[in-house]
């Protein structure tokens, strides 16, 4: 599979480039503070007292006006005969043309398929709610302006004006109430009915609406959206389902495929998980608990045992920081410089050494399980992840991963420890996230339920070469259901090996197809009068491998260690050259040489 090219920020540049979650939260929480700046409209008291205000002004203007003797203030107040008759006759008109424009729009009965009054005015104001407003020509028609008042209060001469021509203000109210009434008779048809040009320009026709359905045909004829609502589109339908001729032609061309198993649906899986290690490569992953000691590198005398680990550089792959066996309450500056310097050397991640114990403090008093186990009630699972969370903080981006240590199997009477484990890593993985290397160390092959469980890497062979070279066909190293996951998810550790077997160490772990590999002629001496396990008085771990051990993990790390172990063969042989019958031997030939004569 082909995984994703990720790009790696160091803690410092991350927060330079990046948004942390706080200011990200930070700038929502500001931004939904934010007003809209209402500062240029006005209040609907400030509107209501500019209304009363002009309605004083035009009060007082209506009341200048009548109280205005001049003939020309006369004028303006009240109306001749020949302007009311004028006005009668243009209000005649207006009522005719109201009339014609009422008589012109549909009736009720036309209309039923159409919105009504009360729908229009849930949606628009209606006359009604127009009523405590002045129309602009309403206003012009009524009231003077303050120019025609201006005009009527020059002249008159103090003389009382000729008003014999005028109608009297009784005369024009009751003109003003006939035609009241005749207008509000109009009004009444016309509120009934939408106005010609508010209709053509809101509603369709009846010749637009030829081409359409009625809603009675349509129902007899189409089921309604919400019958529909256990059904599917055609669009949606072809996107979830196949047609019968797709079908077949998929079932044709997937026919040879339906041996999928299991294997596939796993590898998916974890190739989906954010990981430096590509399947089929090969990673030198040494057990690197020494103390760092990166300041003894190039001194005198000295010998730093994390320098000659870090010279295999991009060929690293898993380096673990191992303070006090997991005892991470203190911060030690040390191992934050020795992680920065194998992650910066090549390595693919740095993980920190984490104890379990078998999470045997999660069985009960008595279980034959808490048998022989130091403080067996000290590593619970709130201690492991507090321990956990102490080293990421205190060692920040360093801290990529964990090396959980003394993990079960999940064979036999372990079983019943599956749903421990998945409960600790699952919380790891939830808090940490994806890229967070998980490390388990159950040091032999795993069952299938572990398999499950959502772990990077499993240590799932850490014994000695003899043990690995006799493998007991009944308890295989990598058992069928492992090899069925990706190569980077196992690693083995083999040590005691010599210079007897180092060569069929290595063929034997070509042949299991492990991405991860560490062996060292380290011995693992156990005292069971001495603390067993627990205590072993000789640490395979306290020292990297020798020389002669170190100079084949790149040969092998890069596929060619066969090639190189037949020349290293070759060398050792005695050196063959022929001679003729009575050829000198040439000089420096050295000794031991074998002379080859020809009879000729």
């Amino acid at each position: 599979m082909v995984l994703a090219d990720l790009t790696w920020y160091s803690k410092t540049r991350a927060d330079q480039v990046f948004a942390t979650k706080d200011e990200v939260t930070q700038v929502r929480q500001d931004t939904e503070k934010r007003l809209p700046d209402t500062s240029v409209l006005a209040k609907k008291s400030e509107m209501a007292e500019a209304d009363l205000a002009l309605g004083g002004r035009i009060d007082a203007v209506k009341a200048t006006a009548e109280a205005a003797v001049p003939r020309t203030e006369a004028a303006s107040t009240y109306t001749t005969k020949e302007e009311a008759q004028a006005e009668s006759a243009r209000l005649t008109r207006s009522i005719d043309s109201v009339r014609s424009t009422a008589e012109a729009a549909a009736t009720k009965t036309e209309l039923t398929e159409y919105a009504t009054t009360s729908s229009v005015a849930s949606t628009y104001a209606t006359k009604e709610s127009l009523s405590g407003y002045l129309k602009t020509d309403t206003a012009a028609e009524r009231y003077a302006t303050k120019e025609a008042l201006a005009q009527a209060q020059l002249g008159g001469g103090g003389q009382a004006p000729d008003l014999s021509g005028f109608a009297t203000k009784a005369d024009v109210r009751q003109a003003d109430d006939a035609l009241g009434s005749r207008i509000d008779g109009v009004k009444a048809t016309a509120d009934a009915a939408l106005p010609k040009d508010s209709a053509a320009a809101t509603y369709a026709t009846k010749s637009d609406l030829s081409p359409y359905l009625r809603s009675a045909d349509a129902a007899s004829t189409y089921a309604p959206k919400a019958s529909l609502a256990d059904y599917v589109t055609r669009s949606d339908a072809d996107q979830l389902y196949a047609s019968n001729d797709n079908l077949q032609r998929e079932l044709g061309q997937k026919a040879g495929l339906a041996d999928l198993n299991d294997v596939t649906r796993r590898v998916d899986s974890l190739g989906a998980a954010l990981s430096p290690f590509k399947p089929g490569e090969r990673y030198y992953s040494p057990v690197t608990y020494f103390w760092p000691d990166y300041y003894d590198d190039g001194k005198p005398g000295k010998t730093s045992k994390w320098a000659q680990i870090l010279k295999f550089a991009g060929s690293l792959g898993i380096v673990i920081l191992n303070r006090h066996s997991g005892d991470w309450d203190t911060y030690e500056a040390d191992f934050k410089k020795q992680a920065e310097l194998a992650l910066a050397a090549g390595a693919k991640r740095a993980v920190f050494y984490m104890k379990t114990q078998y999470l045997a403090a999660t069985l009960p008093a008595g279980d034959p399980g808490r048998n022989n186990i130091p403080n067996v009630d000290k590593y619970t699972p709130d201690q492991i992840l507090g321990q956990i969370e102490k080293a990421k903080t205190q060692y920040g981006g360093v801290c990529q991963g964990v090396f959980l240590d003394e993990v079960i199997t999940g064979w036999g009477a372990q079983a019943g420890r599956v749903a421990a484990y998945k409960s600790l890593i699952d919380t790891i993985r939830a808090k940490y996230g994806k890229d967070f290397l998980i490390v388990v160390n159950t040091g032999a092959n795993i069952s299938q339920d572990m398999c499950k469980l959502d772990f990077d890497v499993c240590m799932m062979f850490e014994k000695d070469a003899t043990a690995f070279l006799n493998e007991d066909p009944g308890t295989p190293i990598l058992p069928d259901h492992m090899k069925a996951y990706p190569s980077t998810r196992w690693w083995a550790v083999v040590h005691g090996v010599t210079s007897e077997n180092y060569r069929k160490v290595f063929d034997k772990a070509d042949s299991l197809g492990i991405a991860h590999l560490y062996i060292t002629d380290g011995q693992l001496r156990e005292d069971p009068q001495q603390g067993g396990q627990w205590e072993p008085v000789g640490n395979p771990y306290a020292n990297p491998p020798s020389s002669h051990i170190l100079e084949l993990v790149v040969p092998w790390l890069k596929g060619y260690l066969p090639l190189k172990l037949e020349v290293d063969d070759l060398r050792s042989h005695p050196k063959v050259i022929s001679l003729g019958k009575h050829e000198a031997v040439p000089a420096g030939t050295p000794a031991g040489t074998i002379i080859v004569r020809k009879e000729a």
